[in-house]
Order: C-alpha cells, then structure tokens, then sequence
C-alpha cells in the first residue's frame, strides 16, 4: 500500500532523542503534512519516571 492509498495514520512521535538516527516530532509532523496527512489529535504516551518530563506521544493523522 503507497501512502496516497492511507486515510489514516498512528504514529509515536518522540518529543526528545530516545534512538540513534531518530527523527523527532516537529520533523515527523512537517513530513506528514507534506504527504497531505492533517494532525488530529493527540494521546499521552510515556514520561520520564523520575522526572515528570513527556517523552514520547502518538499522533493521529488523517487526510482530509
């Protein structure tokens, strides 16, 4: 399936760099909008432990 066929996407997006090579949120949001895909919600994911601080979140994206 070619990304012109999705309606929909979910995808973690991590707000700081967890992985080597890792691409981060604001990168990962600007190439979906590119591709036609509107950011449309988004859902709590992991923080910290000991910190509090967010670490990750998923995106849900859809193509209007």
């Amino acid at each position: 399936m070619s990304c012109q066929q999705l309606g929909g996407v979910l995808l973690e997006l991590s707000l700081v760099s967890l992985y080597e090579n890792q691409h981060l949120w604001l990168e990962t949001i600007g190439r979906l909008e590119a591709a036609g895909f509107n950011l449309w919600a988004l859902q709590p994911g992991f923080t910290n432990p000991h910190d509090g601080r967010s670490l990750q979140m998923d995106g849900i994206f859809y193509r209007l």
